[in-house]
């Protein structure tokens, strides 16, 4: 067949009020709104198909599987499409979804919604962590009468305390850095850092802080978005392309600035008590922090107990 306009639809078979059971448009009565396959379908690229209609027809069904799937567990779908030969009641191609199609669907569908329940979930968890942080700074509530708000089993007393103690913490460290680095908090972007993104994030300068559920403060080197000037945007900004030994000296003076900023961090931070540990619990070196530079690489920021010391890395 040569090249073609084409619409189609999907059709569910259902019954109704104890009616038998026949064949209905997914339209937007059924999916509840205007969704991506609801209602019918025209070849809006103002393009013409070059495909076999039943070609075409079975790689848009393969495409609606999961949103068919996903309908009242999967019930018998099929679509129903039509060139400018046919008409809406007399299709060209009319394609039921076998029930290895409609398993997939539904495989889909499934894993689809745990997915969005998780992402939820970890919405709503990081906005209870907001909000428990601002009742404790802001409100100035008694962290007892915080925890006793979350006794219904959102949190429990003991990680609320440990989670507040853990903000403290973060507090501190930031008290305890250069104050010129406190200007700077950039979004927070969960595709880069990925692990549990449900940490609160904390920036200070060049570093990120994470404070998890538990109160565990994690640190790492952040330079996305970098807060200090570098030489790079001058060699971009002009017109003219840099030479060799202009980007290796522009190279060579930013990593310099990261190890003075690393550092001026480790130094800090053990100037006010606090300690960076490694994964293997030992005192972390300027240059672990230096190799920090993501979620999954962080440090752990510490207050020794008393009695134990902190020294110099």
């Amino acid at each position: 067949m040569g090249n073609y306009s084409a619409a189609w639809r999907f059709e569910v078979l259902v019954s109704t009020k104890g009616k038998a059971e026949r064949w209905i448009t997914y339209g937007s009565g059924l999916a509840g709104a205007e969704g991506s396959i609801a209602g019918e379908h025209e070849d809006d690229e103002a393009g013409f198909w070059y495909d076999d209609p039943v070609a075409l027809a079975q790689n848009r069904l393969e495409e609606a599987l999961e949103v068919l799937g996903a309908f009242r567990g999967g019930v018998p779908s099929r679509i129903v499409l039509w060139t400018e030969v046919g008409t809406p009641e007399n299709p060209d191609v009319v394609i039921q979804a076998t029930e290895q199609q409609m398993a997939t669907g539904r495989l889909r569908a499934a894993s689809s919604a745990v997915v969005r329940a998780a992402t939820e979930l970890n919405n709503a968890r990081r906005f209870l962590r907001e909000q428990v942080i601002g009742a404790d700074t802001h409100a100035h509530l008694a962290r007892n009468e915080i925890a006793r708000e979350l006794e219904g089993g959102a949190w429990s007393r003991r990680l609320v305390l440990q989670f507040l103690a853990g903000h403290d913490l973060v507090l501190e460290a930031q008290r305890a850095l250069p104050e010129s680095w406190r200007g700077w908090q950039p979004g927070f972007a969960e595709e880069f850092y990925g692990g549990d993104v449900t940490d609160q994030p904390f920036w200070c300068g060049p570093l990120c802080m994470a404070l998890g559920a538990a109160g565990g403060v994690t640190v790492w080197m952040d330079y996305q978005d970098d807060p200090f000037e570098d030489d790079y945007s001058d060699i971009e900004s002009d017109p003219t392309p840099p030479s060799e030994p202009e980007v290796r000296q522009a190279k060579v003076k930013d990593a310099s600035k990261r190890v003075e900023h690393a550092d001026l961090a480790v130094r800090s931070l053990s100037s006010a008590g606090l300690l960076l540990t490694a994964r293997d619990g030992a005192e972390a070196r300027v240059s672990d922090l230096m190799d920090a530079t993501t979620y999954d690489t962080a440090l752990t920021l510490l207050r020794p107990k008393r009695g134990s010391r902190t020294g110099s890395a």
